[in-house]
């Protein structure tokens, strides 16, 4: 067998997990603003509003001997929906998607050392007000006054891969 060869059955096994489509909805403490006002921009700006996604989440281990990994997956579970969500009582304000995804990855990384990197995806799943103002004749008497529906776009897919940095060894 040539050496090279040889060589590359010596490496490490590259160890790697994740969640797939978890949908989270989050409707209050959530908002959309500061972004470049362009032609190009579709989104009203907002200081509450529904934000919801379908989170796609892999992480790589730097090391696994003695690793849980259904321990490890329960807690990037729960730390995406305290990233998310925040804590049940009181919540957690989201400034944007793209700040939520980012402190999620941080909060994964913190909490489970055993992981050297995250690739989080939070694709955006719109819920915008219906206006039945022009429908007079429609009464929500004795029910909620508010109606969303749940739009396919416009739409971002907003996604980010979050590393450790490597520590000095002096």
């Amino acid at each position: 067998m040539d050496n090279s060869i040889k060589d590359n059955y010596r490496e490490k096994p590259i160890v790697c997990s994740g969640i797939r489509e978890l949908r989270v909805l989050k409707t209050t403490k959530s908002a959309f603003k500061g972004f470049v006002d362009d032609e190009y921009r579709t989104l009203p700006y907002s200081d509450d509003r529904i934000f919801s996604s379908v989170v796609t989440a892999n992480w790589w281990y730097s090391y696994f001997e003695g690793v849980d990994f259904n321990d490890t997956w329960d807690k990037v579970k729960g730390a995406v929906l305290e990233g998310f969500a925040g804590p049940a009582d009181k919540g957690v304000f989201s400034a944007n998607v793209e700040n939520t995804l980012y402190m999620t990855a941080k909060l994964i990384l913190s909490r489970v050392p055993q992981i050297h990197q995250m690739e989080i995806n939070f694709p955006n799943k719109h819920y915008f007000e219906i206006d039945y103002t022009k429908f007079p004749k429609i009464s929500f008497e004795g029910c909620f006054n508010r109606v969303y529906t749940a739009l396919d776009n416009p739409s971002g897919n907003i996604r980010a891969v979050v590393k450790r940095s490597n520590m000095s060894k002096l």
